[in-house]
């Protein structure tokens, strides 16, 4: 009985120890987590990324430059900016819009990839966010009252202009609209600024008339409700050709033009077309003479019966010691009988 009693106590004996040993071990796993849970808190084993980039958007556009602006993405330090091909343009810290140069014209894809730095490297927001049709104001127009072109005209009878010109052939950005400044002939005195949303301007204006203007165009774009403008084309000094009063027989065959004064021409010229109704790429001009500043008439050699011909009378005028010599715009229609 006593030996049994002695066994049993053994074997209470030996539980407790068994029962001690396991609650000292879960002790030790609960410390050894807490431990690890505060480690990773603590030295940064594990870091969120940076939220992703929102509402990214053009804010401004020059000839040379683009600027865009971004929401603050939650836990970002910066942000970098890569092209469509993913080549960093730059990194952004400290805040949410960078400037970037570009040429005039262009138009961009770019990628926005928020980050922040960790003891374990770089953290980056997984996708970068992409925003298209990030541009540059428009280059400058061509051919700008290209008489060639057949892009201007200057009617005379009552002064009324239109000029045209054309897109730069190296836009990628199309322009919206258009300012057209037009000064007096010397370029000392601004006249007016008029807006077109078409590559062109008809207007009439009596400060111009016999004398001329210069005119300059840039496109623009609208970027956050403003308008951006591009670059400038180079001023076109425009003559007016001079305004035929009268052309009456002055023999058979022969014609007496006289016409009105230009402002400070040196010289006037006469030209015959006998073809003034085809296109302008298509028509042909004879000389027929030249007449001094103070000259207001001149009578031609016999002309052509039976023929509708132009009759032009070209000035050229010397403005700050450069001579302009007036396009073949206008002319008198004339024709001869037998």
């Amino acid at each position: 009985m006593m030996k049994r009693k002695i066994m049993g106590n053994k074997i209470v004996r030996y539980a407790l120890l068994i029962m001690a040993l396991v609650i000292a071990g879960s002790t030790h796993l609960v410390s050894q987590a807490e431990t690890e849970d505060m480690k990773a808190e603590t030295y940064g084993v594990w870091q969120p990324k940076p939220a992703y980039v929102n509402n990214i958007r053009q804010t401004k556009a020059t000839t040379n430059s683009y600027t865009i602006e971004w929401d603050a993405s939650e836990g970002a330090e910066y942000y970098k900016v890569l092209d469509e091909n993913g080549n960093l343009l730059k990194t952004v810290v400290g805040k949410t819009s960078v400037t970037i140069k570009a040429k005039a014209g262009t138009k961009r894809t770019l990628l926005l990839v928020a980050g922040r730095t960790t003891e374990e490297g770089e953290a980056l927001e997984s996708w970068a966010r992409r925003v298209y049709n990030i541009k540059t104001t428009p280059k400058k127009v061509k051919n700008l009252a290209s008489f060639k072109k057949d892009y201007i005209q200057w009617r005379l009878k009552d002064d009324r202009i239109n000029i045209k010109w054309d897109k730069n052939p190296k836009d990628e950005v199309y322009a919206e609209g258009y300012k057209i400044v037009i000064y007096s002939a010397d370029g000392k005195k601004k006249l007016k600024t008029y807006a077109s949303t078409n590559p062109y301007l008809t207007f009439s204006r009596k400060d111009v008339k016999n004398k001329g203007f210069k005119c300059k165009v840039a496109g623009y774009i609208t970027i956050n409700n403003k308008k951006c403008y591009g670059e400038w084309s180079d001023l076109k000094t425009i003559i007016p050709g001079a305004k035929i009063t009268s052309a009456t027989m002055a023999g058979r065959y022969n014609v007496r033009l006289k016409w009105k004064k230009v402002d400070k021409a040196v010289k006037y010229t006469i030209y015959l077309c006998e073809n003034p109704f085809d296109p302008i790429e298509n028509r042909t001009y004879r000389k027929l003479g030249t007449v001094k500043r103070n000259k207001t008439s001149f009578v031609t050699k016999p002309l052509t019966p039976g023929k509708s011909l132009g009759l032009y009378v070209i000035p050229t005028v010397k403005i700050k010691g450069k001579q302009y010599t007036a396009d073949k715009t206008w002319y008198t229609h004339v024709k001869l009988v037998y």
